[in-house]
C-alpha cells in the first residue's frame, strides 16, 4: 500500500502547488464596492462559469469511471496493458502532431470553452481510467 501513497501524493502536491500559485486567478468570490449588480459585487460570474464547467466535465468520470474502478484496476492494471497503451498513445500522439500542423486552434482561451466541449474534454479524460494512459494525452487526443 505505501506505492499508492507516492502514486496519489504527487499529483496531490503538484495540484496544492497550482492552486496556491493561480489562486488570485481561479477564486470565483470577490468583494467589489463599485459591482454594477449584488451577484456581480461577490462573485466574478466569468470565474464561477469556469468552474461550473469544470464540474461538467468531470460528470462521464463519476458515472462511468467511479463504478467500474475496481473492475479496471482488477483486469486492466498490468505491465502489458500498460506498455501496450504507452505504445498507443505515442502513435496517436505523432498522428496528431501531423494532422494539425496546418490547423489553426478553433479555442485559443479558457473562456471560450463552451458547455459541451467541456463535456467531450471529460468523455477523452475517462479513457485515461485505462492504466497507461494520462487525463492530459487523453485531452490532447480529444483535439
Amino acid at each position: 500500500r505505501g506505492h499508492l501513497r507516492l502514486r496519489e501524493g504527487y499529483p496531490a502536491g503538484c495540484q496544492g502547488g497550482h492552486v496556491v500559485l493561480y489562486f488570485k486567478e481561479l477564486w470565483p468570490f470577490q468583494n467589489q464596492k463599485k459591482a454594477k449588480g449584488a451577484l456581480e459585487r461577490y462573485v466574478k460570474t466569468d470565474k464561477m462559469i469556469m468552474w461550473f464547467k469544470i464540474v461538467v466535465s468531470c460528470i462521464p468520470s463519476i458515472v462511468i469511471g467511479l463504478p467500474f474502478n475496481d473492475f479496471i484496476e482488477a483486469h486492466f492494471n498490468n505491465y502489458l496493458v500498460v506498455s501496450i497503451m504507452l505504445i498507443v498513445y505515442g502513435i496517436f500522439f505523432i498522428l496528431i502532431e501531423n494532422y494539425n500542423k496546418k490547423r489553426t486552434a478553433s479555442i485559443n482561451s479558457v473562456v471560450e470553452i463552451g458547455w459541451k466541449t467541456a463535456f467531450l474534454i471529460g468523455v477523452f479524460q475517462l479513457l485515461a481510467v485505462i492504466p497507461g494512459t494520462s487525463r492530459s494525452g487523453a485531452t490532447i487526443i480529444g483535439g
